[in-house]
């Protein structure tokens, strides 16, 4: 599913101020879901591996995951157990 500018996507890395963004691809399939070619006025985001990646669209969570290289994100229910959530996260 690729995400556009009418949604109004929003990329939050960690705790830090969501910022708007061009677009995106959300791919999903039985086993996990992915987030790539995100794209910043005109250019590609780079992800730092490990770090938490939020996507909204307006005011609602649409994707949440930790980077696993610099261009894609892995959905967090394919990336960790309960065990290693920290204590406010939930899957």
């Amino acid at each position: 599913m690729i995400i556009g500018p009418e949604r109004s996507p929003k990329l939050q890395l960690n705790e830090d101020e969501p910022f708007a963004i061009d677009s995106c691809e959300v791919r999903r399939d039985l086993d996990r879901s992915l987030l790539t070619d995100v794209v910043r006025q005109g250019e590609r985001v780079v992800f730092t591996p490990g770090n938490l990646v939020t996507l909204w669209t307006g005011e609602s969570v649409v994707f949440q995951g930790r980077a696993i290289d610099e261009a894609t994100v892995l959905d967090l229910i394919s990336t960790e157990s309960d065990d290693e959530l920290s204590d406010y996260e939930q899957i």
